[in-house]
């Protein structure tokens, strides 16, 4: 018996060896079909990929314990999360399969899910290693068993405005729907390069904000005095039902909308372009809303998700003192002002546009308040490791930073090379996409110059978009476009000189970069303050920048390492979550239309009156029976007093005439 498996061993050890240069310097995981990167998977599996430093090195413990903990997460990450959950693991009967360790990461990562020796489904003793062949034809039947199998849904994604900034945030929600099999139509002003198949794009007419408005483009500058009630009439209201209408009356749009379509979902930006929410009714579809911002005062009151105004600002509010008694009460008068002239004004807007452009529907569909009282999720530019904690409705998630979490974007070449050489630091400027940095003012950039002077050993990239630069200093790189998500992430950047804007702070929160902020308009001043407050950044207000104010705030951020050390803190927080932001999208996205709009999800309360919702009937009732009772306690005492007044008098007489 001895002879006979030593005979097994040395035939095993023989296969094992000539099977090396098709298997024994690669891993077979079945799982990894579904990858993206499944056709590179299967030339590492037949030793044809020098992509993989598996290919390099013969196969054993190490190697193959070191690739199922690093490189397989990396394989499996395009993979939906249903599909990770459901999934099994096998490998064949090679010795480096079976080694404690490597059964003890199975046992942990794949509990009763996996194919091997010792494992909880074993492999046949006398099972033929895999060769190339058979893997391919396994995969090929896995892929059809799986893919007949897998949930894939019709999703109607309306994100029109044109902001670059905005576009974004939201591309990858619909890129990555597309990605997991889903077919994705998009109502979009920004057109992606090479889309997968299942991605539609209904195109928006190609019209600025300001064409609509009637106006030219203003210097954005001149928007840092203008209150938050007056950038709502004229920038957010009245741009919001300019561009909803250039929506509903674009050439592709009104093709669209003629068809007969059929959706599982419909997703829309939050973005004040409610009539666009008519279309969830014309679909029959759950609604969803996307915030490019984070909090939102309007839905927040309408579903009656806690308003928490002593630490929570409205988003366009720009306050000093937030916890301050006058800053409370501006956030509670201006909560106010714009739900009330949203409700009673702005929806009837909407109204109209619903009228004009979607006759069909305009009759039967609910009021604009009713499908906003109705929206199955919500999800929220914000993360609680950053922004004010706040108690949220289990239909409001937070996936912010939802941009940042894939990424294969590279820099340049020139300007890789230029980073690289910049050993003192590099000073990155950027005041967003809307706001123009050479539209800055002549004086204030006389200012600038004269301090980059001063900062001659740091390297300056300024975006600045016009052809001409004078008098620039040799240290200073300026283009009217830089990828700002991938300068960020390079070691060699200190500081980020911003104006505000959530999609960049959120890119130097996740980077670990200190801020100088320069807010101009909206929300910008609470983003900065936020960050002022957590200790990486400082704020300079727009009408202080001279010379010696800009150096002064710039060198203190610069010689201080506590702003860059609080940067990494918050950026390793920011970090620190079970799914990734854009995991945790997918992830709710997919839960609504699993569950047809998951509607045990919305609060009961949204179907109450404000009064009772809040519970001001029963406490007006208690306090309307407490100072009756409490009259009637004091009517009572007065006539028990007045009863032993009255038989003191009945006994001094007595006692007189006695």
């Amino acid at each position: 018996m001895n002879a006979t498996r030593s005979g097994r061993e040395t035939a095993s050890k023989d296969r094992y060896k000539q099977g090396k240069n098709a298997a024994g310097k690669s891993i077979c995981v079945r799982c990894a079909a579904l990858s993206a990167r499944a056709k590179e998977q299967l030339k590492i599996y037949a030793g044809e990929s020098e992509k993989n430093n598996v290919q390099k090195q013969d196969l054993n413990g190490d190697t193959y314990e070191n690739f199922l903990r690093g490189d397989l997460g990396d394989l499996l990450d395009d993979l939906p999360l249903k599909l990770l959950r459901d999934m099994w693991f096998q490998h064949d009967g090679c010795p480096a399969h079976f080694r404690r360790s490597v059964k003890e990461w199975l046992d942990t990562n794949y509990p009763n899910k996996w194919i091997g020796r010792g494992g909880p489904l074993p492999w046949p003793a006398r099972c033929p290693d895999l060769t190339p062949m058979d893997f391919y034809n396994g995969l090929f039947l896995f892929v059809l068993f799986i893919t007949s199998f897998a949930e894939s849904a019709n999703i109607l994604y309306v994100t029109p405005f044109s902001s670059v900034s905005h576009n974004i945030f939201l591309r990858p929600i619909g890129l990555e729907l597309a990605r997991r099999g889903h077919n994705v139509t998009v109502i979009t002003s920004q057109k992606v390069k090479d889309p997968p198949p299942n991605y539609h794009e209904v195109l928006v007419d190609d019209k600025e904000i300001w064409d609509m408005l009637g106006t030219e483009r203003p210097n954005v500058f001149n928007m840092v005095e203008m209150s938050a009630e007056d950038f709502h009439k004229h920038v957010l209201w009245a741009g919001g039902l300019a561009y909803t209408e250039l929506t509903l009356n674009s050439t592709d749009v009104k093709e669209f909308l003629k068809k007969d379509n059929k959706f599982d979902l419909v997703i829309n930006e939050q973005f004040f372009q409610e009539a666009l929410y008519t279309l969830a009714y014309k679909y029959n579809a759950p609604l969803a809303l996307v915030s490019t911002f984070g909090n939102c005062m309007r839905h927040n009151v309408v579903v009656r998700n806690p308003l928490q105004l002593a630490t929570v600002t409205s988003e366009f509010l720009d306050v000093r003192d937030p916890s301050s008694f006058w800053g409370r009460f501006r956030n509670l008068y201006f909560t106010a002002y714009e739900y009330f002239w949203w409700t009673f004004w702005y929806l009837k807007k909407h109204e109209e546009l619903v009228k004009k452009y979607l006759p069909e529907i305009a009759n039967d569909v609910p009021s604009f308040y009713t499908l906003q009282n109705d929206v199955s999720l919500f999800m929220s530019n914000s993360h609680f490791s950053f922004d004010p904690a706040i108690a949220l409705l289990p239909n409001i998630v937070e996936i912010g930073g939802v941009h940042l979490s894939k990424s294969s974007a590279s820099l340049p070449a020139d300007l890789q090379k230029l980073l690289d050489d910049a050993k003192d630091g590099v000073i990155y400027i950027s005041f967003g996409s809307n706001v123009k940095g050479s539209e800055i003012p002549l004086e204030k950039k006389k200012d600038f110059i004269k301090v980059f002077k001063r900062l001659e050993k740091y390297t300056i990239l300024w975006k600045w978009e016009d052809d001409h630069f004078e008098d620039k200093p040799p240290n200073l790189v300026t283009r009217k476009w830089f990828p700002q998500k991938e300068i960020l992430v390079h070691p060699n950047v200190k500081l980020f000189i911003s104006h505000g804007g959530l999609i960049g702070m959120q890119e130097a929160i996740f980077n670990g970069i200190p801020l100088v902020g320069v807010p101009v308009y909206a929300d910008q001043y609470n983003n900065l303050l936020i960050a002022e407050q957590a200790g990486f950044c400082k704020i300079l207000s727009y009408h202080d920048i001279n010379e010696n104010t800009l150096y002064n705030t710039v060198s203190e951020i610069l010689n201080h390492n506590s702003y860059m050390e609080k940067a990494k803190e918050v950026s390793r927080r920011f970090k620190d979550r079970p799914m990734s932001a854009l995991d945790t999208a997918m992830f709710w996205i997919e839960y609504v239309i699993r569950n047809k709009g998951a509607e045990y999800m919305k609060n009961p309360a949204r179907n109450m009156s404000w009064f009772a919702s809040n519970m001001i009937d029963v406490y007006a009732t208690i306090l309307l029976a407490s100072i009756i009772g409490i009259v009637a306690l004091v009517k009572i005492i007065k006539l028990l007093l007045r009863l032993l007044s009255l038989n003191k008098v009945e006994i001094n007489k007595k006692k007189k005439f006695a």
